[in-house]
């Protein structure tokens, strides 16, 4: 019997005992449909079919993602030779909303012919707003977004629904026209 027990130690432990890590639910998404919507503000954009439009005040307005507690808050600015205090407050933003994150991503888009800049910051840690950015025409427009959720700032579990929104983010991004 002892020649058995030895015979099954030796044997029997070939791989080492790792515990199972902890596991985020992976939803997954279909593919995304958009549509033009034009607002009453000087712009449109396309936006995803998913999302409703939640006006505020005074061309503020959130694009609401239901089914995945989020909403794109948009603030609306007008440029009166003050473009680079808009900037500084915008860059005051982002340096506030990255006090817990490890990196900040940048990207920038332009497109000279119709006058749309932007330049979009994502977040990789537990910020406040995952995603922010603006679009501006440099004169007299200038629009803020930030990406909020309805719940406490966990980058991991909440990845798969930034990828997801900033996807949006990126369409509407290119899509973007001031209407004259």
């Amino acid at each position: 019997m002892r020649i058995f027990w030895i015979f099954l130690v030796l044997f029997s432990c070939d791989s080492p005992i790792t515990p199972k890590q902890s596991a985020f639910f992976a939803p997954e998404f279909g593919t995304s449909s958009h549509n033009s919507f034009t607002t009453e503000c000087n712009y449109s954009f396309s936006k995803n079919k998913i999302a409703r439009i939640e006006y505020l005040d005074n061309c503020n307005f959130n694009i609401v993602y239901d089914d995945l507690n989020a909403k794109i808050f948009f603030s609306s600015i007008n440029i009166k030779n003050n473009f680079p205090q808009i900037i500084k407050i915008f860059d005051d933003r982002i340096i506030e909303n990255s006090a817990n994150v490890t990196e900040v991503k940048v990207s920038e888009y332009t497109d000279d012919q119709i006058l749309v800049y932007s330049r979009m910051f994502t977040y990789v840690g537990n910020a406040p707003s995952n995603v922010q950015f603006y679009l501006t025409d440099s004169t007299s427009n200038f629009l803020a977004g930030s990406l909020f959720f309805s719940s406490e700032p966990n980058y991991d579990s909440l990845l798969p629904y930034i990828n997801y929104i900033k996807a949006d983010v990126r369409k509407l991004i290119e899509n973007f026209e001031w209407n004259k």
